[in-house]
């Protein structure tokens, strides 16, 4: 039987938890419009400059989802190996339950985290190779 001191996701906060979840996908959407924003302002106005504006929005964000994404694989690790329960109803069926969900949340969160930082990246690259302003 295992005290509540002795649990691997006791060691992850909820706040490390949702960064991981929502931080990569969260700065994914904020380049994509604040980049959007920029290239249009840039291009109505005639602004030489702006694509190194595009450049520093991409490193910036791409840095946020990077930092969500170890985030997000260090809580994978955290939560451990899935372990078969023999009492599966009995006294740690709730703590079953409960490392269960975190498991789920911390594996999806690395993904997605991966997911948000490869789309950031191919969003950069696409901006350094074709001209925003047509």
């Amino acid at each position: 039987m295992a005290n509540a001191s002795s649990s691997p996701h006791r060691d992850i906060g909820s706040w490390a938890l949702w960064f991981g979840f929502i931080g990569g996908i969260t700065a994914w959407a904020v380049f994509l419009f604040a980049g959007f924003a920029t290239a249009y302002v840039g291009c109505l106005w005639g602004l030489d400059a702006f694509r190194s504006w595009l450049y520093v929005l991409t490193a910036v964000f791409a840095v946020i989802a990077v930092v969500a994404a170890a985030v997000a694989f260090r809580n994978q690790q955290r939560t451990g190996p899935e372990e078969h329960e023999e009492d599966a109803y009995g006294e740690n069926a709730n703590e079953g339950v409960i490392r269960g969900r975190l498991k789920f949340m911390a594996v999806l969160s690395a993904w997605l985290s991966a997911l948000s930082v490869l789309m950031i990246l191919m969003t950069g690259i696409a901006i350094v190779w074709l001209t925003p302003c047509g």
